[in-house]
């Protein structure tokens, strides 16, 4: 499974000029913890929550933001993301695209979501098939799919 499949498309961005106040003013209104930060439209940083723990309110986000953030490609493995963001201790990875421009973003909260759906949907569409073991098994003879009833 691919990054593509699992990253939020639509994400609300900041530039490095904007205000501290206003990037907390947007994380607030729209609940979220990372703000890709764009400049010209390409990626230059990314601020988290935690970078504005301790800075002042009237100061810039170019002040206070990760520079040249880890990023992944849409084509990485969920598993590769899911080593890069534990190996690094991050809760969020920018995805580009191949032209190397902003596609979205993968929190640790994606993940999570993904899995949840993935799971809901397991539950809801059960593997048609049960795995019948016969009681007289002699040497040779293999249990068997059986496709299951409605």
């Amino acid at each position: 499974m691919k990054a593509e499949y699992a990253m939020t498309r639509n994400i609300v961005c900041v530039r490095p000029d904007d205000t501290v106040a206003d990037a907390l003013e947007l994380m607030q209104e729209w609940c979220i913890r990372h703000l890709p930060v764009v400049d010209d439209e390409e990626l230059v940083g990314i601020l988290s929550d935690r970078d504005l723990i301790r800075v002042e309110i009237d100061g810039l986000v170019e002040d206070c933001m990760t520079r040249k953030p880890i990023v992944c490609r849409t084509t990485t493995s969920l598993v590769e993301v899911a080593e890069i963001m534990l190996d690094e201790k991050i809760d969020s990875i920018p995805v580009v695209d191949s032209d190397g421009e902003l596609a979205g973003l993968i929190t640790s909260s994606d993940f999570l979501q993904f899995v949840v759906d993935r799971e809901r949907r397991a539950l809801t569409h059960p593997i048609p098939f049960r795995f019948e073991i016969h009681q007289s098994v002699r040497p040779g003879m293999r249990a068997t799919l059986v496709p299951d009833s409605p």
